[in-house]
């Protein structure tokens, strides 16, 4: 055990800052999948995989803003000159859409809901438009950019447009495909064409030089310049095993990627008039691939596949890191008494204070901690409980782990990933992947009953002598009752066609179950209550969308908190049916645990949310760093306190 006791005192942000924000100072916590440098504020703007925006001036050491975008897989992400961006996402009903944001004040301005996948978007010179090219007999569609409102559409009935630009007099659209080769000149108003030119085809990493006179593009190994009003070739370049281009849109310079099997390296050409010239600037060897990367003045920044951003200068010829990541992602968390588990990949990290075991939530007892970790004895578990004060934890094997002591109490290996655990009289009852369900005798820590169901997506108990399992559709759907002297099994009819969830109350005869039904070709998910003894069944809550992810727990009071529908949380009461959603939020929750007064959820940045389930707002966000260091911070990010030496992790903007 690595025991090292810190304790905690909270800095208070002074009068003058005030009404400043307070921000994380980390970097991603994914893969970076897009920079961008916007020349207006000196900055660069990095999207991550997990949804996380980062902005970062060029010169200083701390950022300036990072909030949570989106938690759907993101595709495109652009920047207006002044303070919108938009990202295309695509949502897990394989729906695209066209985000757009404020990103001064951290605000979703309006969505753009798109029938096929985008091939490219951008907003118009002056910004008043943002443009959307697709596979589609209307491949172009333009949009007003304050309001999403659709306005026109361009190019009816050809082929796919690869690239578009709209000039600042926003009267004209140039349209670019590579399968044709085709570049044509239409009226923004009307879609009249006015020219139609061909050049080269199979263009990519197409983009405008800075005068706007001429579209650079790569084909294979080679560039190539085109003047945009003729199409006519005005130079190309060869480069061998070039990878990627793209402009620096602040020198004008083309910044030309290089990847062979002896180095990787960025080279610099100057364009002057329609030509490439080589530039006075050294080529910059890397170390590992690149896969993302944008420019300024004096400085390239680039990222590799694991999420670092490094930078290199080109007067001072020195290489530095840009963006470090200091978080720790925090995977799951058990409160056990006073002390707040969180696990990590390989670590349990215990946090003792009272805040816990109080009663009224006072975040400034956090401050009162003392933090000891220990060796996790489960590689990456994906699920935890407080069981009689020992905490058990698991994945394809369950672990009861002793946390006062470091001892493994008993480690249980399953056939595959579990994927449900209930406790009661002292009995375990798990279920894995494969349909393996086993109980556990806790006193004697022996298995005392095997069953095995491949249709089984959940468990629960029924009696003494009998339990349930919630069933796929593929095997009947609704639940099965099974006798554990001579395991026969009784089918329940439920109006599910599966369930997926079910949900133990302060009644044995009375259950919660989650699944989905079929209605009128779509499918709903629903949390209904369920009466074993006569069958009776009542909606709790419908969506009207498939929902197979959703989280749920019941307090001590009988009550469910669920992120089903929602980026945030809804309480339910059973007794009377009243849903009362929580305070908003855009960063997605995930796992739910309720204990002695407060409700935690781990995030889907991996960080920690602590709310109160009587007025359903959020009391603060809490971060870990890698150094055992840690932050919270309020919702409004106006207050920030945390441990001693944490105020290098806190901006202000």
């Amino acid at each position: 055990m690595n025991n090292k006791p810190i304790y905690f005192l909270l800095f208070l942000l002074l009068p003058f800052i005030a009404f400043s924000k307070n921000v994380i100072n980390s970097g991603h916590q994914a893969p970076v999948k897009f920079i961008e440098y916007l020349d207006s504020e000196k900055s660069f703007f990095s999207l991550s995989e997990d949804g996380t925006l980062v902005i970062k001036k060029a010169d200083d050491e701390k950022i300036s803003k990072r909030f949570f975008i989106t938690s759907n897989s993101i595709s495109q992400m652009i920047l207006s000159e002044d303070d919108r961006l938009a990202v295309v996402e695509n949502d897990s009903a394989s729906k695209f859409i066209i985000s757009v944001w404020n990103w001064k004040l951290e605000k979703k301005l309006y969505s753009i809901n798109l029938d096929e996948f985008p091939m490219t978007i951008g907003f118009s010179g002056s910004g008043n438009y943002i443009y959307v090219s697709s596979i589609s007999s209307q491949p172009v569609r333009v949009f007003n950019a304050r309001t999403g409102a659709s306005t026109t559409y361009l190019n009816k009935n050809e082929s796919y447009i690869d690239f578009i630009y709209i000039g600042s007099s926003e009267k004209t659209a140039y349209l670019y495909s590579s399968t044709t080769g085709t570049l044509d000149i239409r009226y923004l108003n009307n879609s009249k064409l006015i020219k139609s030119i061909k050049t080269v085809k199979n263009l990519t990493d197409i983009t405008l030089t800075m005068d706007k006179k001429f579209i650079i593009g790569k084909k294979d190994k080679t560039i190539y310049i085109i003047g945009r009003n003729d199409g006519k070739i005005y130079d190309k370049k060869e480069i061998s095993d070039l990878n990627k281009i793209k402009l620096n849109t602040t020198t004008g310079e083309l910044i030309c990627y290089i990847n062979n099997r002896y180095k990787k390296s960025v080279k610099t050409l100057q364009i002057i008039s329609g030509s490439f010239f080589d530039s006075s600037k050294s080529d910059v060897i890397v170390k590992n691939p690149i896969d993302i990367f944008s420019s300024e003045y004096n400085k390239i920044v680039y990222a590799d596949s694991l999420g670092n951003i490094d930078s290199y200068n080109y007067w001072s010829k020195e290489s530095s890191n840009f963006l470090t990541n200091n978080l720790i992602n925090i995977n799951d968390v058990t409160i056990i008494d006073d002390t707040g588990v969180l696990l990590t990949s390989d670590t349990i990290v215990l946090f003792k204070s009272p805040f816990f075991s109080d009663k009224i939530k006072n975040s400034k007892r956090l401050t009162d901690f003392d933090l000891s970790t220990y060796n996790s004895p489960l590689k990456s578990p994906i699920g935890s409980r407080n069981l009689n004060g020992n905490l058990l934890l698991w994945n394809d094997s369950l672990v009861l782990f002793d946390i006062t002591t470091g001892e493994t109490l008993f480690n249980f290996q399953f056939s595959s990933e579990i994927v449900d655990v209930k406790v009661r009289n002292n009995r375990l009852l798990v279920l894995d992947k494969n349909g393996l369900v086993k109980i556990i005798d806790l006193e004697k820590y022996s298995i005392t009953f095997s069953f095995k169901s491949p249709g089984f997506t959940s468990v629960g108990f029924f009696n003494e002598n009998e339990i349930i399992g919630g069933v796929d559709i593929s095997h009947g759907g609704s639940i099965m009752v099974v006798d554990l002297k001579t395991k026969e099994t009784l089918p329940l009819k439920t109006s599910l066609d599966v369930v997926f969830n079910i949900l133990e109350s302060d009644k044995d005869y009375i259950i919660y179950i989650t699944g989905i039904k079929n209605v009128n070709g779509t499918n709903n998910t629903y949390l209904n209550e369920f009466n074993l003894l006569t069958n009776r069944e009542r909606v709790l809550i419908k969506n009207s969308q498939e929902e197979l992810y959703s989280n749920f727990e019941v307090d001590d009071k009988n009550i469910i908190y669920t992120n089903l529908g929602t980026k945030s949380l809804i309480k339910v009461d059973p007794s009377n049916r009243r849903i009362k959603p929580f305070q908003i939020t855009i960063n997605q929750t995930n796992s739910i645990i309720s204990n002695n007064g407060a409700i935690y959820t781990v995030n889907e940045n991996k960080s920690l949310s602590i709310w109160s389930p009587t007025t359903g707002r959020k009391i603060i966000d809490f971060y870990l760093f890698k150094d055992n260091e840690w932050v919270a911070i309020t919702p409004d990010s106006v207050t920030a306190f945390g441990s001693p030496n944490s105020k290098k992790y806190i901006s202000i903007n």
